[in-house]
């Protein structure tokens, strides 16, 4: 009687034991997005990465992934030609996601005409969103690697570092987006008569962007608290 109560007190506790494992298991979801272009068009042939694994849009340029769990980055992979807004984001629910947009990339260093589409985009680098800036047809932007250039002390290089020149009268500010690796505890800066000042940006879908109306050195770094480098406090206006 002892050895078949016994029994019967091992299998309940292995039953409680596959049941609760059960429980645990996080609920899986499945996603559906598209890739466009600058004119809001459908663009086939894009890899996508989410959750490990890759897939490619369709000739209408959608894209789904399913068995998704927990927080997962959905992201396009970089490329010489083209430069994705977002870079990337994160899902945690099932449904229809936003979309990623495709723009094709400008030279760097050189005299580059503003897109119809008012965005010039520059591979690694990021975009400048002209469009409510009243640029006119022909006028150009050059945008230049500057990462070689000197952060004050304590900053860290923290994503795109660029010199920017635009040929044109402004009518109003400049979305200026550039590239970030990290959101913690990155910000942009903007260089002018050697010095680095603070400029209040928002970390979005990858690149850190700010409204702009001067132009010359901008770049993302990582930095202390402005509170403790007072040299942080004077944003650009």
């Amino acid at each position: 009687m002892q050895v078949e109560m016994r029994r019967w007190l091992l299998l309940l506790a292995a039953v409680l034991l596959i049941s609760g494992c059960g429980g645990n298991t996080m609920p899986t979801y499945s996603i559906v997005g598209t890739v466009l272009d600058a004119e809001g068009q459908g663009v086939s042939g894009v890899k996508i990465e989410a959750g490990g694994t890759g897939t490619e849009t369709n000739d209408d340029g959608e894209y789904f992934f399913d068995q998704l769990s927990g927080v997962t980055a959905i992201a396009t992979p970089e490329t010489e030609d083209y430069v994705f807004y977002p870079r990337q984001y994160t899902v945690s629910a099932g449904g229809t996601v936003d979309a990623f947009v495709r723009y094709q990339s400008l030279p760097l260093g050189e005299d580059a005409a503003v897109p119809d589409s008012g965005v010039a985009a520059f591979a690694g680098i990021g975009l400048l969103d002209f469009r409510d800036a009243g640029l006119e047809p022909g006028d150009t932007a050059t945008v230049s690697d500057a990462s070689e250039a000197t952060p004050a002390e304590g900053m860290t290089k923290a994503g795109a570092v660029v010199k920017i020149q635009v040929a044109g009268q402004l009518e109003g500010p400049v979305q200026l987006l550039l590239a970030a690796d990290t959101s913690e505890n990155s910000a942009m800066f903007h260089g002018q008569d050697g010095h680095w000042q603070y400029v209040s940006s928002e970390f979005q879908g990858g690149y850190r962007e700010a409204s702009v109306e001067a132009f010359s050195l901008y770049g993302v770094f990582s930095a202390p608290r402005p509170r403790s480098l007072p040299w942080l406090l004077s944003p650009v206006m």
